[in-house]
């Protein structure tokens, strides 16, 4: 596929003025999607400018004006500083309003975007192909992202009552606020087939991590309660969910349970390598085919779950014992949980940064 044709946006500018260039970018992104013509060969990439909000008045659209992305051509809204793709967040604030960024269509695709201030959803990603990567949610009385089966990689959530809901969400943060707490972070109660992977999360009051119900996998996460009545992973009228190398503490409120798997079948269902810490009910009740290598711990196994630092601990079977311990004959020696340490082994390293962020 070709490198799609850039559109730059500038909303210092403020104004229905510019002609979409670098050196002349639209003032107002509305406008752009108004005015821009769509390159039906390669698709075009939206260039937010980081450093001014963009604060819309109602929700974006495309609809009638831009035409309508698809495989080979997709619609792509990126932030950027001083050149396309350098890593710049660009800026929408929502204006307190339950508006939302366009996505009615497949083959859209948001990068290096904050969304914050509304009432409601920022992104309806639900079509086929559109994926959030790099972005930050926070300020929303409603869900920040309906994912509908679709991708997250690499997001921050915080100060939203719902994070998302369904799809597949890997390597996010999600985090209580100063302002709001979530409800649930990921609420998967009323969809199936996704994948949750390789998230952290940081909670207290009353608040849930994972609700899931059919066909989910759910590994390799590091959920810390903070003293939560909630629970860090709900199954519901659940089958075939994979729940495998979670570390789960600190819902130790009243009430709080580490894993709640009261619905969870044991229909081809498989529950290993999991650890739980000083939640009041560690887990319950589950019923698998395969369960294996589940453990109590006996002290916390994060570094400082408050802060955001889940460096694991040499704790129980933390370092080193993921399920499954070996394939084969190759010995992988991974660690439980979310962040991999050098003492895990196994190839890259892996360390969630408290922005959010990556490194490899």
């Amino acid at each position: 596929m070709a490198a799609p044709t850039e559109i730059y946006i500038d909303p210092s500018i403020a104004a229905d003025s510019g002609t979409g260039t670098i050196g002349d970018p639209y003032g107002d992104l509305q406008y752009a999607l108004n005015t821009a013509t769509q390159d039906g060969t390669s698709g075009n990439r939206f260039n937010i400018k980081a450093g001014t909000y963009e604060v819309v008045a109602s929700a974006l659209t495309y609809t009638g004006t831009y035409g309508n992305p698809g495989g080979g051509t997709p619609l792509i809204f990126q932030g950027y500083t001083s050149a396309a793709g350098d890593g710049g967040l660009g800026q929408i604030d929502f204006n307190g309003g339950s508006h939302s960024f366009c996505a009615a269509d497949a083959y859209v695709v948001f990068v290096d975007l904050e969304c914050k201030n509304g009432t409601g959803t920022f992104l309806d990603i639900a079509q086929t192909n559109q994926m959030a990567i790099r972005c930050t949610f926070h300020d929303t009385t409603g869900m920040a992202v309906n994912n509908g089966g679709r991708g997250i990689h690499y997001c921050t959530f915080y100060d939203c009552a719902t994070g998302t809901d369904a799809g597949h969400v890997h390597f996010c943060r999600f985090y209580n606020g100063a302002v709001r707490d979530f409800t649930t972070c990921y609420n998967g109660s009323t969809h199936s087939h996704s994948y949750v992977t390789n998230n952290t999360f940081e909670l207290d009051g009353a608040s849930n991590a994972i609700t899931v119900k059919n066909y989910y996998t759910i590994d390799n996460n590091s959920i810390y309660g903070g003293g939560s009545t909630g629970y860090g992973i709900q199954t519901q009228s659940s089958l075939s969910v994979t729940i495998r190398n979670n570390i789960i503490t600190d819902f130790s409120g009243a009430g709080g349970i580490g894993l709640d798997g009261v619905s969870l079948t044991a229909e081809h269902g498989i529950f290993a390598g999991n650890s739980f810490w000083n939640n009041t009910t560690e887990y319950d009740a589950i019923d698998s085919y395969f369960a294996s290598g589940n453990e109590t711990l006996g002290s916390t196994p994060f570094t400082d779950g408050s802060t955001g630092d889940f460096t694991p601990l040499d704790v129980g079977s933390v370092i080193g014992g993921a399920f499954p311990a070996a394939i084969g004959s190759q010995t992988l020696n991974l660690n439980r949980g979310a962040v991999q340490s050098a003492a895990g082994g196994g190839g890259g390293l892996l360390r969630v940064g408290m922005s959010g962020g990556m490194n490899g």
